[in-house]
């Protein structure tokens, strides 16, 4: 796990040396171990390579990057992890000549063997930049999935591309301007979705997707991964989801043993949920109970800590626990310096106790394994089992329906409250009456109601705009992969979609920022291919049904987790927000509004006020919205007012 950074000027112009050490620096973080800066020549372009590394596997100074092949004409700068390399390595034995031990040298070996078919027997998360000398190429890469991030801009005589955002900027050398639909994306989701961002001309490379240049500036970019995924035996009865729990469970051993490869301490990160425990219970399987875990949780908010859950399965599976207790003072005290380690703006606050943990996580291991991934490929959120209930809501008669949704309208709303959250709930099942459920979840995912968006934005053309696109965007992976899916169903095609969108620039990109911020390697097995393929190519009965979510991934590991693990009422990873916007944050936010920080964004100062003036009395939950809000200014004083970027 790593950082990387990277120019190439299509005219021939010298890399200017402090624009690559710009990069370095901004990147620092991602790599504390060891540095590396090169330029050359690719044909008629320069080319600048800049490289963090955390030292994972081959610790010794032969690993470090840029690295090339032995006649220097293949080089690469890699973050991520190959979790097969030592089966692609055996094959390659006597083909190539390796130096080192590390999956970064397998990488080019494969590359030497099959181009760019490589890709497609990389088991793990990776992005990387390859230089190919010999054909006056260069390759940005991008893992199936989107664990691990890569952003770059174009202009005709130059690439730019990075892992982080502020690394890119700093080589840019014009400043961008705001981007009115990537901000009415935002806005909507609490995030850009794919290629889109809040900055005119810089794009995050989709999952699955690469880049490819040549020396005269010649592009090209396409998709390299399309899933295949196994389907499951007939027949799809009992006797069928027996069959696919024991496979899952032997297959998902054998990945969590590769994804514990490392030379350095690893550990697990436990939520108390189904997903983490089944992956703490996979890497007991393969290490037994020496396995470290790590949680933590709100002792002054019972409602949000799920603290004593993670130590019951712990304790089940006699792993060595450590627990952070934090109080909610802490997280004030710590609001400033989480904020300011977000590299854009983003609207999902589970950001922060994410970056807590790592923090504590850091101080025992170098890496950790999560269990992110399992709702969207195991149907664990409730915005699936919602359609089977707007389903039945609509055998209601209307008027009846229109009866309570303007009662549940004007009831208070929140998370911390059982009966708050149900409000909550059915407040979104019964905000769209669209009979696709395509349109019905993309109104559910959304943070904020199109016509708060009209008044963030003065503008209601712009937040029409950014909810076509949403939509265009999430349905092209359904366009592109549906027909390899095992049924038509249209829940199976919404987890699909889910896959490739929401998780990358929501889940995955959170865990990312929280855990390099701290130099912290997070690998995900649950989105291993070998996993992912297998899930997408069950039943939806398998995953839910009657209400039950996970039902397959339950069933795998039903005999080596407590059985109220799987009883418990699913919750996010989450902090009282809300109750924050109400009191102790209050103060903060309203300052933040009211200074010219959204203004200089193109976002109305008034009508952010008066979202958090109407979340104050406790009439209305707007807290993603206001989170969004609050995460947009405070990027924007950091940035725009130091002249930046431009507005």
């Amino acid at each position: 796990m790593c950082g990387l950074a990277g120019i190439v000027n299509f005219s021939g112009a010298a890399i200017d040396p402090d624009r690559l050490a710009m990069a370095d620096r901004a990147l620092a973080h991602r790599g504390p171990d060891d540095r590396g800066i090169w330029t050359g020549r690719m044909g008629p372009a320069t080319v600048g390579l800049v490289h963090r590394r955390l030292a994972i596997i081959d610790l010794s100074p032969n690993a470090a990057q840029p690295m090339w092949d032995r006649q220097g004409q293949l080089g690469i700068v890699f973050n991520g992890e190959i979790y097969n390399y030592r089966r692609i390595r055996e094959q390659l034995k006597g083909l190539f000549d390796f130096r080192t031990c590390c999956d970064t040298e397998v990488i080019l070996a494969a590359y030497a063997q099959w181009g760019p078919q490589a890709w497609d027997r990389l088991a793990g998360m990776f992005a990387f930049g390859l230089l190919d000398c010999r054909k006056n190429q260069l390759w940005l890469v991008r893992d199936r999935f989107g664990i691990k991030p890569l952003w770059y801009t174009r202009s005709p005589d130059e690439l730019i591309f990075a892992s982080e955002l502020p690394a890119l900027l700093t080589m840019m050398p014009h400043r961008p301007r705001i981007d009115r639909t990537g901000l009415a994306e935002y806005l909507t989701l609490g995030m850009p979705l794919r290629q889109q961002t809040v900055l005119e001309g810089i794009h995050k490379l989709p999952p699955g997707c690469f880049l490819r240049v040549d020396g005269a500036g010649h592009d090209e970019s396409a998709l390299w991964y399309r899933p295949l995924p196994t389907p499951a035996e007939p027949p799809h009865d009992d006797a069928g989801f027996d069959r696919a729990a024991k496979h899952l469970q032997s297959l998902l051993t054998d990945v969590v043993r590769d994804h514990l490869v490392a030379d350095v301490p690893v550990g697990v990160l436990l939520s108390g949920g189904i997903d983490s425990s089944v992956v703490a219970a996979a890497a007991v399987r393969d290490q037994g109970p020496a396995v470290q875990t790590f949680s933590i949780g709100f002792a002054d908010q019972p409602a949000y800590d799920e603290a004593q859950h993670a130590a019951e399965v712990a304790k089940h599976l006699g792993c060595h626990h450590t627990l952070l207790r934090l109080s909610l003072s802490d997280l004030h005290k710590e609001l400033p310096d989480l904020l300011d380690a977000l590299d854009e703006p983003f609207g999902d606050s589970s950001y922060l106790p994410t970056t807590m943990l790592s923090h504590i996580t850091r101080k025992h291991v170098t890496v950790a394994l999560s269990g992110d991934g399992g709702d969207e490929l195991f149907a664990g959120y409730w915005r699936y089992r919602g359609h089977d209930a707007w389903a039945r809501a609509q055998k209601i008669p209307s008027l009846a329906r229109q009866l309570i949704r303007t009662t549940a309208r004007w009831l208070p709303t929140g998370r911390a409250s059982g009966w708050r959250n149900r409000v909550r709930q059915i407040r979104k099942l019964l905000s769209t009456e669209s009979p696709d459920p395509v349109v019905r979840h993309l109104d559910w995912a959304r943070i904020a109601d199109p016509a708060d968006i009209a008044d963030l934005l003065q503008d209601p053309a712009l937040g029409r705009a950014a909810a076509a696109g949403i939509e265009t965007i999430y349905r092209q992976p359904i366009f592109d992969f549906a027909d390899r899916l095992p049924d038509n169903h249209p829940l199976s095609r919404i987890l699909l979609a889910d896959l490739f969108t929401l998780l990358p620039d929501d889940m995955l990109h959170k865990v990312d920022r929280a855990s390099m911020r701290v130099s912290l390697e997070v690998r995900v097995p649950l989105l291993d291919h070998r996993v992912a393929e297998f899930a997408l190519g069950l039943p939806l009965s398998y995953k839910l049904r009657d209400g039950a979510a996970k039902r397959v991934l339950a069933a795998a590991f039903a005999k080596d987790l407590p059985e109220s693990v799987f009883h418990r009422p699913k919750r996010g990873f989450e902090v009282p927000v809300a109750e924050f916007f109400r009191t102790a944050w209050y103060g903060l936010v309203h300052d933040q509004f009211s200074s010219r920080a959204l203004e200089g964004c193109g976002v109305s100062s008034p009508a952010a006020i008066r979202l958090l003036e109407e979340h104050r009395t406790g009439r209305h939950d707007h807290s993603q919205i206001l989170f969004s809000l609050l995460t947009l200014a405070w990027w924007s004083t950091r940035h725009l007012a130091r002249g930046g970027i431009a507005s």
